[in-house]
């Protein structure tokens, strides 16, 4: 690109079309200026309507659909390498964002430039988008390091209340294994702690 966009959302889908218009609405939907953000939707393979439901948003996103499934841990991988920004903040398919989500991400990376990675709460919502009151809370401190890690291991969010400084994640690269790696988000954030704060 001719200008690199500050943050890049990699969209990790398969089979989950009937979510994807309401996940993609919340990330067009942020307050942060548009060009200040890419959406790379990665579909690993669907056999659902995930490419029909994908049409309308195909002027605002980019769409990379595999012709064989995957699993996730090789389709982060993939979305790693193909993502612009300096920060990479990844979303399952059946997730939403409150409209701030990115400046909030943004403005916390810039305001510590040693940061390498965010993790922050959630609510739960059912899988018609209705909220259902119940509360991921937030880590229970501002700032990890490595030290925390080795003396009691952080509870992080999950995939889609995370966010990386793209080269940790660059460190990190690949991920390893396959589909059978369960929980790629507690990997990715425990072994950035490696590299800088959290």
């Amino acid at each position: 690109p001719d200008k690199a966009p500050l943050i890049s959302v990699l969209v990790s889908t398969f089979n989950y079309g009937r979510y994807l218009p309401d996940t993609l609405a919340s990330i067009l939907g942020q307050d942060l200026a548009a060009p200040l953000f890419e959406v790379i939707v990665l579909d690993d393979a669907s056999t659902d309507d995930t490419q029909a439901r994908m049409a309308p948003f195909l002027d605002r996103v980019r769409y990379v659909r595999q012709d064989v499934n995957i699993g996730l841990v090789p389709t982060l991988n993939r979305g790693v390498a193909m993502a612009n920004g300096r920060y990479v903040c990844p979303i399952d398919a059946d997730d939403m964002w409150v409209p701030d989500k990115l400046s909030a991400v943004a403005g916390c990376f810039q305001s510590d430039s040693a940061l390498g990675a965010i993790t922050h709460g959630a609510r739960i919502v059912d899988e018609d988008g209705r909220d259902t009151g119940i509360e991921r809370p937030a880590p229970a401190c501002d700032r990890y390091t490595i030290d925390d890690l080795l003396a009691a291991p952080p509870r992080p969010g999950h995939l889609g209340c995370m966010a990386f400084r793209k080269d940790v994640l660059e460190k990190l690269a690949p991920l390893p294994g396959d589909r059978r790696m369960i929980n790629p988000d507690i990997y990715m954030f425990y072994h950035a702690l490696f590299f800088a704060p959290a």
